[in-house]
């Protein structure tokens, strides 16, 4: 039996050699890619989900760097690329073909994530479109043209004698310039902007505007396949092997620093709570704490999402326990241990399974519509609720509001908190901050106040 289990991983570990082989000459000839073949050969559980994850994490960063109305990467979304997403020229002493083998099969991955309705579909081709953008712009200019010469888009280069003839009829800029002809039904958005001249059906595109042919080809042709993956999905979540991973990522989101704590366990008091709360909570955070002391009442889900966050912070059982009974005033110390000591100490991971519960990220929190105080104020609280609430975060200019109201859009709550998290905290200058979960905010809010003391 061992014989054979060694054999087998002798023969995949073969077929993985000749694979980075291959990539090296032939799989991935350019840096660039528009993702037109699945990958066939074989990668582990673990990298599935860790490239996944990856990718997730630069994506996010786009999102976020295209929700500021942003078309450069900045430092520190170039260091996210780097770290989790490198992608090297060819004349790069990096190891390529791994790069871009991580790059096309996290690709894939995500597609089985993102194909799942209209807006998860829009929201990936928004993404992905804007991560091959700045890869394109970026890119050696020798791999660029190799990579265009490959193309298969059925684009004609017009002849000189012909552009002469164009010479009176088109715009001075592109006098002497070349030309792409294509039909003209295949550039909508370039002749609604005036950009192309049109004869005989044909759009005639100078050569300057051709990367804008390739951004919107690959965004077509991505949102084409991610209906064909959509169409195939019930039979893949029939896999054992992928279909739990799909539905971590989908129900973990963007892992964060959820279970980091900036004070070991015991440091916070309960008696600490509040003035926390109103400094360095987010709003989903500030709302449970505020409406469970008010009420002297806290439901199952605010407990346990409150409760998860406090723990990920860093307060200890002990003084967790110290917080519930406070807010939980009206009960004898024995009434509230029967009714919630166990749960508080399962959070932790000290009953049942003996797991502590994970700190929800922003994903989960958006998605949890159910009524209550629980989950994502900017994903369930009506505009006027949602208005009072931020101007008792200070927030009070009607177009710092707009441009919160603003973030809404395409359901980007993580987007909206985090331009609430820039500002009500001006003094923070790190470049292009982006709040993916409550923990997030905290830690980087309490050590943003740490370090001007």
């Amino acid at each position: 039996m061992f014989g054979q289990r060694a054999a087998r991983q002798k023969r995949v570990a073969e077929r993985r050699v000749d694979t980075v082989k291959i990539g090296r000459s032939n799989e991935y000839p350019h840096r660039l890619s528009l993702y037109a073949t699945p990958p066939l050969s074989e990668i582990t559980i673990d990298e599935f989900e860790s490239w996944a994850i990856d990718r997730l994490r630069v994506l996010t960063e786009v999102e976020a760097m295209q929700a500021r109305g942003e078309t450069e990467a900045s430092p520190a979304l170039r260091k996210v690329m780097d770290q989790c997403l490198p992608l090297s020229s060819n004349n790069s002493t990096r190891n390529v073909s791994e790069e871009r083998r991580k790059d096309h099969y996290s690709h894939y991955i995500l597609r089985l994530l993102f194909c799942r309705s209209p807006d998860l579909r829009a929201r990936f081709v928004r993404m992905e479109k804007g991560l091959f953008k700045l890869r394109f712009n970026s890119d050696d200019l020798e791999d660029r043209k190799q990579f265009l010469k490959s193309l298969d888009f059925g684009w004609q280069t017009v002849p000189a004698n012909e552009v002469a003839q164009l010479e009176p009829e088109i715009s001075w800029n592109d006098k002497g310039g070349e030309f792409i002809k294509l039909d003209f039904t295949q550039v909508p958005d370039l002749v609604q902007r005036r950009q192309v001249f049109i004869r005989d059906g044909s759009a005639y595109v100078p050569v300057s505007l051709q990367k804008e042919l390739v951004f919107d080809e690959f965004a077509k042709r991505l949102l084409t396949a991610l209906e064909a993956t959509a169409r195939a999905l019930p039979r893949l979540d029939e896999d054992d092997r992928i279909h739990p991973l799909l539905k971590y990522l989908e129900e973990e989101g963007l892992p964060s620093s959820n279970d980091g704590q900036i004070r070991s366990a015991g440091d916070f008091k309960a008696e600490d709570v509040d003035s926390l709360a109103k400094a360095h909570f987010p709003l989903c955070m500030r709302h449970m704490h505020l409406t469970s002391r008010a009420a002297n009442h806290a439901k199952y889900d605010v407990r346990t999402q409150y409760g998860a966050f406090l723990r990920g912070i860093g307060l200890s059982v002990e003084e967790a326990v110290k917080l519930w009974r406070s807010i939980f005033k009206s009960l004898t110390e024995d009434g509230f241990n029967k009714q919630y000591l166990y749960n508080i100490r399962h959070l932790y991971g000290l009953e049942g399974s003996r797991k502590p519960t994970r700190a929800h990220n922003c994903v989960q929190l958006g998605k949890n519509t159910s009524p209550g105080e629980h989950g994502c104020p900017f994903s369930k609280f009506s505009p006027e609720r949602l208005q009072e609430s931020l101007k008792s975060m200070g927030i009070t200019d009607v177009q710092e509001l707009a441009d919160i109201k603003d973030k809404l859009k395409n359901s980007h709550y993580h987007l909206a908190c985090t331009r609430v998290y820039e500002l009500t905290h001006p003094n923070d200058h790190r470049d292009n901050v982006s709040i993916t979960s409550p923990v997030q905010y905290f830690t980087q809010s309490y050590g943003l106040a740490k370090e001007v003391q």
